[in-house]
């Protein structure tokens, strides 16, 4: 994926000639840049918000992101308690965190020479986000 920054006028421009449709990902930033220019923000109403994770909404997005996302060979189970508990400490429910610390996690686990992430690779990438 890549990151581009642009103009309001650039993607004015983009809406008006192109077939294609452009979806903006950002910050509160990009909302306060976006409503400085009124045919932009009007074309980018519609928008989600991810806020924190909680529960059993929590434990599911885990479970997708082993599945689908990290795809390790071996499955690591982060959702049992004691992988759920790290997981929760270091995000605090977010799932921008939760991705960062979960990628992280299995990076450092295959260069380890593991299939899947243990509690102890967990804990030890978990000690930076906290």
């Amino acid at each position: 994926m890549r990151h581009i920054r642009v103009s309001a006028f650039k993607i004015r421009f983009s809406l008006n000639s192109s077939n294609i449709a452009i979806v903006l990902v950002g910050t509160d930033r990009l909302d306060a840049v976006i409503k400085k220019d009124e045919q932009v923000y009007n074309r980018f109403r519609a928008c989600y918000r991810f806020g924190k994770l909680t529960g059993e909404e929590f434990v599911r997005t885990v479970n997708i992101w082993e599945k689908q996302v990290l795809k390790l060979p071996v499955a690591s189970n982060l959702t049992n308690k004691r992988m759920l508990k790290l997981i929760g400490e270091a995000t605090q429910g977010y799932i921008g965190i939760m991705d960062m610390v979960l990628r992280e996690a299995a990076v450092r686990s295959l260069k380890k020479g593991f299939s899947k992430i243990d509690h102890d690779t967990l804990k030890e990438v978990v000690q930076e986000y906290k």
